[in-house]
């Protein structure tokens, strides 16, 4: 059975520490880097050193599209559509509940489109208190996703087939999702899900799976199709498919990091809950044949000098270069077309807090010099949780944090996993 994500946060991003304490759930639910882009990494790569951020409050405004409730806020977008107005208010607030960790809303290849996550609650609950007290009961429906795609141009806001959940933009403009085998989420019952691709923005899909499982789709790499498949008390299964009925098996125990921005290769982490010696891997997608390696025993934490415990994704790719969050705070890698190694590592210790852990960290731009992302701030037991924007400097080696505000209205970078476009 698969979990849901609690309302009081943002959508589909559960702090790794926070839900080994708060699964009250329980048994239920990359940018192609220009040459300019690439010449400056390179050109402030060894000025960039591992170490501690300190971090400090600011007023927060980094470049790009953001979502945060029912609100798009493009106004530091390259995209033109977008750029210098005021922000879009939404049908209905971007949320995906059974989106695990991705992208809530993400942007068509011409920019003309943006494809966004939407849940509607059938119930009030208090996820701090037991929901058998509360009236809830395995079977009951306790809301239901669909996905929903404004046009920048014209605000014209079309939603999909009730039960579609997750997004993933293809490079000729093609939409891959979920569909339910039913419209609703009910309490404690797996919630099954069809693979399914749409060539014309969702309005005729074509079923890619073979049967119902517990998928989310993740990204294209170049006409290739990564897909999530969850199995109650496993980690995920990393899936490729091309075709309907052509699916096969990329990684097993394995979390997607990011796509290579050519579409040809991905990088998987593997969990300390599957192997004593867990890696990141650098794996071909056409075959799966491993192309490099890196133990996560080679990735010390500047402070502590002991090795990282883990690395996940969702994680950026720009050129060569790939900025993943980790327990400690941020990792910085350089990928070959046969290597991985790490560029750098920045320790902040809000990542060490409890309910730290960063999330979606993204490259503000070309330079690679910046990152944004966002934590979670630790709030009283039975307090609704709050987050925080953070922008950080990997020159300079400082971070500014956002004042904090409620996890559901945390702007969430507008963004593809995809590669190959």
């Amino acid at each position: 059975m698969e979990g849901l994500t609690t309302p009081a946060r943002p959508p589909g991003l559960r702090s790794w520490k926070r839900r080994r304490r708060l699964l009250c759930l329980t048994g239920a639910v990359a940018v192609a880097a220009t040459a300019a882009g690439v010449h400056a990494a390179q050109q402030t790569s060894h000025r960039m050193q591992s170490g501690k951020a300190p971090l400090v409050r600011a007023d927060v405004a980094p470049p790009g599209l953001f979502v945060a409730g029912d609100r798009l806020d493009g106004k530091r977008s390259s995209n033109p559509a977008l750029r210098g107005r005021d922000a879009r208010t939404l049908v209905a607030p971007a949320l995906a509940p059974l989106g695990g960790e991705g992208p809530v809303a993400s942007t068509s290849p011409d920019g003309a489109t943006v494809a966004y996550d939407t849940w509607h609650w059938t119930k009030d609950v208090d996820w701090f208190r037991s929901l058998e007290l509360q009236g809830v009961r395995s079977g009951d429906v306790l809301g239901a996703p669909a996905i929903h795609l404004l046009s920048l141009s014209t605000g014209a806001d079309r939603r999909l087939e009730p039960g579609s959940s997750s997004i993933a933009w293809r490079a000729d403009g093609a939409l891959a999702y979920t569909r339910g085998t039913s419209p609703n989420y009910r309490w404690n019952e797996p919630y099954l899900r069809d693979v399914v691709v749409s060539a014309d923005a969702g309005k005729h899909a074509v079923t890619w799976s073979e049967s119902p499982d517990l998928y989310r789709v993740l990204a294209w790499a170049g006409p290739a199709l990564l897909v999530q498949r969850n199995e109650a008390g496993a980690t995920p299964e990393l899936d490729v498919f091309e075709g309907p009925g052509q699916a096969r098996v990329l990684a097993r125990d394995a979390d997607l990091i990011a796509v290579s921005p050519d579409g040809g290769s991905a990088l998987v982490a593997e969990s300390r809950a599957s192997t004593a010696s867990p890696r990141i891997r650098l794996v071909r997608v056409a075959d799966g044949s491993e192309l490099a390696a890196l133990a996560f025993d080679d990735i010390p934490d500047p402070v502590s000098g002991t090795s990282l415990s883990w690395v996940r994704g969702p994680g950026d790719w720009v050129g060569t270069s790939v900025v993943v969050p980790s327990e400690t705070g941020l990792v910085v890698l350089s990928v070959g077309a046969g290597s991985i190694t790490v560029s750098q590592v920045i320790h902040l210790d809000a990542a060490t807090r409890p309910d730290g852990t960063f999330y979606e960290p993204r490259f503000t731009d070309d330079s690679l010099r910046s990152v944004v992302a966002w934590s979670d701030v630790s709030t009283p037991l039975g307090k609704p949780w709050t987050s925080a924007q953070i922008l950080c400097d990997r020159v300079s080696l400082t971070c500014e944090q956002a004042d904090p505000v409620a996890a559901t209205q945390q702007p969430r970078p507008v963004y593809t996993r995809s590669g190959g476009h």
